[in-house]
């Protein structure tokens, strides 16, 4: 996968790069095996080591993601994703992460955050004003990057129409860095569109 992604840039010009998730640490670990570790050295061995480089690594796990900053010193980006407690995704509180006091220290280990889309609006108000969460202003306080997940053409939210509308609240009014999608071609398309205007 790196050797292709890596011919892909260079063929087309254009940076490509990896957002990499670390799933089920605690399976892994009820196993005695190491994803983390794994994958940071192959990372590594391919000389991605550096901040700048292309690639993200994420997990819904803190525990992981504080490993990688503390123990192994990487100093690529890493994304704290955040969920329900009641989604049983790992051991992490995140009812906590969302408050000030979490968003403080995620800011110590993390370079961002990809929250639920549900956790940052929660919809439009009477007057038509888009009603945005305490998360984004505690996560902007620190400076951290902003990927909410998972936009869906075919499951919108209740307080919009349609993809794009849904889009135009988070990149205009929400303001995040990017975006999770199944539908890729629609977001480049929309930012292709709205970057011309």
């Amino acid at each position: 996968m790196i050797n292709l992604v890596r011919g892909l840039s260079k063929s087309s010009g254009r940076t490509m790069g990896f957002y990499i998730e670390i799933k089920a640490p605690e399976f892994h670990k009820k196993h005695n095996k190491d994803p983390a570790s794994k994958l940071l050295k192959l990372l590594n061995h391919h000389d991605f080591t550096e901040a700048t480089d292309p690639v993200i690594i994420q997990s819904f796990d803190s525990n992981t993601l504080k490993k990688l900053r503390y123990k192994h010193k990487t100093r690529l980006r890493l994304i704290q994703l955040i969920g329900e407690n009641r989604w049983k995704l790992s051991g992490t509180d995140f009812t906590y992460l969302k408050s000030e006091k979490g968003m403080n220290e995620v800011a110590q280990y993390a370079d961002g955050i990809g929250p639920w889309i549900n956790q940052l609006v929660i919809g439009i108000d009477f007057f038509g004003k888009v009603q945005i969460t305490s998360l984004l202003k505690n996560a902007r306080r620190k400076d951290l990057i902003i990927h909410p997940y998972t936009f869906r053409a075919d499951r919108l939210p209740s307080y919009v129409s349609s993809f794009d509308e849904l889009l135009d609240i988070f990149f205009n009014e929400v303001d995040v860095d990017g975006v999770f999608t199944d539908f890729p071609d629609k977001v480049i398309s929309y930012l292709e569109k709205t970057s011309t205007n």
